[in-house]
């Protein structure tokens, strides 16, 4: 009796020694799949912006009303914007593709719309509201769409040209209400502006002809610490060393796990990442490194502020946004305005983007820049060749004052221009003055 109590008191010992350490294994076991845990952890990271859809990010450029020989164009980017949005949502029908080597008649009344890139046919499920799959639609590109008026069914034709000219693609829009109002829009050239027509260059380029109220602003800025773009690029945050960057143009702070760096300039305004990967891959779609970009931005909540899509490189796979404020686009020299992505084999290669967000204003001084009329006549007297001018708009550029103070901007009103696939402001003249008046 006496040696079965000593067994089952033995047994207890173990039964507890066991249970002690296994409880110790679980409090001390970490998991050797790193990457798992920050996957999740890549979920989480909110920078402060907001999410966005590939058919947010697309907005032309310009949108003309063609009205005889005359040429509208709205006068406050809003209005633009709001119509664009609304065509979005208007039924399009029977889409059909039509192969021609004849040149497009222009009609007498009709709306252009101009993008700033190319826009596969595929993306135009998405972008408007018609009921043909992607895989329907023709395997070619376009970024110019009009909008014609048939007066006798009172509908509206939605036309894309493609890049080459030779083949179109129609859709209808029969709802009376809208056909009302966009013939109500161009006949009554209501919030529109007579805009000039450049035609030097392969294609016309459209700017305001009458001079161009416009807003000085000044904004106090949110810096985005560079820590959580960490958490958001790497795949083991945890063994990812910070130093001094040895990139003299960037001098601030480096970041890297031995793989993939980080660089930071020293004023905390912007980023560079940089992750090796195989110079050889393969060319992704548009529309697939649009939706792979915009979903790896949303992942981190990147959107700190309005930005559209302004170039694609399909070469490279690099996609470019570039930041917008109360409709006009914002400009920098140093690229402090432009969210730039390169992708490889589906994995992010580079990432170029600001690391702040305009806040409160700090003030606002009313101005009006030079009409478009005196720069056009400035332009032909000029050194610039306007055969190389693909696009003249009116926008912003964004400027840190030189303080030791690091914590607002200004947004200074002008004319820019793409000049031979870059943009830059529109430099005249010495004695010619871009700004006409203001306070």
């Amino acid at each position: 009796m006496m040696k079965f109590e000593t067994v089952k008191s033995l047994i207890l010992i173990i039964l507890i020694g066991t249970s002690l350490l296994l409880t110790f294994g679980i409090w001390t076991y970490q998991p050797n799949d790193r990457e798992l845990d920050n996957a999740e952890l890549v979920n989480e990271v909110n920078i402060g912006g907001s999410e966005e859809r590939r058919s947010t990010m697309i907005q032309p450029n310009t949108i003309i009303f063609h009205y005889y020989d005359q040429h509208l164009g709205f006068n406050d980017p809003a209005s633009q914007h709001e119509l664009f949005e609304e065509l979005q949502t208007w039924e399009m029908d029977n889409f059909e593709v039509i192969d021609t080597e004849v040149d497009r008649d222009r009609e007498n009344y009709e709306v252009e719309l101009i993008f700033p890139e190319d826009i596969p046919m595929e993306m135009t499920p998405r972008l408007f509201s018609m009921e043909e799959e992607s895989e329907d639609m023709p395997s070619w590109s376009f970024n110019q769409m009009y909008i014609t008026f048939d007066q006798d069914a009172v509908a509206l034709k939605a036309t894309f040209l493609s890049i080459d000219g030779r083949r179109q693609a129609h859709a209808v829009m029969t709802n009376s209400e809208q056909y009302n109002e966009l013939w109500s829009q161009i006949s009554g050239r209501e919030n529109l502006s007579e805009f000039i027509m450049m035609d030097e260059g392969d294609r016309p380029v459209y700017f305001p002809s009458d001079p161009v109220k416009m807003t000085h602003h000044s904004f106090s800025v949110t810096h985005i610490a560079p820590d959580m773009l960490v958490g958001a690029l790497f795949p083991s945050p945890s063994i990812v060393n910070r130093s001094v960057s040895p990139n003299r143009n960037m001098g601030g702070s480096y970041y890297t796990d031995g793989v993939r760096e980080l660089n930071v300039d020293q004023a905390g305004n912007t980023m560079e990442f940089y992750n090796p990967a195989t110079t050889d891959y393969p060319r992704m779609s548009m529309s697939e490194l649009m939706r792979i970009s915009i979903s790896n931005i949303n992942d981190h909540w990147g959107w700190t502020g309005t930005y559209n899509l302004m170039e694609m490189d399909r070469a490279m796979n690099r996609i470019s946004y570039q930041m917008y404020y109360n409709g006009y686009p914002v400009f920098n020299d140093f690229q402090m305005t432009d969210i730039v992505q390169e992708w490889r084999n589906q994995n992010l290669h580079r990432y170029d983007r600001p690391l702040f967000r305009l806040n409160n204003s700090l003030g606002s001084d009313e101005m009006e820049i030079m009409s478009g009329e005196v720069l056009y006549r400035e332009l032909l007297d000029s050194k610039y060749n306007l055969a190389n001018i693909s696009d003249i708009r009116v926008g912003y550029e964004l400027i840190y004052p030189e303080t030791d103070l690091n914590d607002y901007v200004n947004l200074e009103p002008g004319w820019f221009m793409n000049y031979n696939g870059s943009w830059q402001e529109i430099q005249l003249k010495a004695e010619d003055s871009l700004i006409q008046g203001g306070n």
